[in-house]
């Protein structure tokens, strides 16, 4: 199975299509050969794991890479999680933006099962949530025992990628 994406006329991504992994290449073929080159398409982020819903509170803190120090903190929603990375939106902290400097996130779970699983993050997609930003991001250390504590909580949850063939996200 691979994800091919959904492109408006200004080659706006607007959402994901499911598609078996032979289908994809060919698209893909097809697409280069009449020049559409469009990132995700041609080099699409495929995450390593199946990802499923959840309702959980965290705390989110942005560290600098460069001398590590803590540029902002604030709380947030978990919504989706896989042993490879989560969702974290309706973010609620002091400051509105970012950094310019390369940072990374440390993420705290709190409440669900999950509860205490701490991870240290990249981002690597910016999402939009009933109106709200939020971050997909992927875990760059993580303890085993927290990774496994993910995968047996996973394990009790219906996968949410199986119960839409297509994904239509509205900017």
């Amino acid at each position: 199975v691979g994800f091919l994406p959904i492109c408006d006329a200004q080659g706006k991504v607007q959402g994901t299509l499911t598609v078996l992994e032979e289908t994809r290449k060919k698209v893909i073929a097809a697409a280069k050969q009449f020049g559409y080159v469009h990132p995700s398409l041609i080099i699409p982020k495929r995450r390593d794991s199946e990802r499923k819903s959840i309702n959980a509170d965290a705390t989110c803190r942005v560290v600098l890479q460069g001398d590590r120090s803590v540029f902002t903190e604030f709380r947030a929603k978990v919504n989706n999680v896989s042993t490879s990375g989560l969702v974290v939106d309706h973010l609620e902290g002091d400051k509105r933006y970012l950094p310019i400097d390369d940072f990374y996130f440390e993420i705290a779970v709190q409440g669900s099962m999950l509860d205490g699983v701490i991870a240290r993050a990249a981002p690597v997609r910016v999402e939009r949530n009933e109106g709200r930003l939020g971050f997909a991001v992927e875990f760059i250390e993580i303890t085993e025992d927290d990774k496994r504590r993910i995968h047996e909580y996973l394990e009790t949850l219906p996968d949410i990628s199986s119960q839409r063939k297509l994904t239509a996200r509205k900017p």
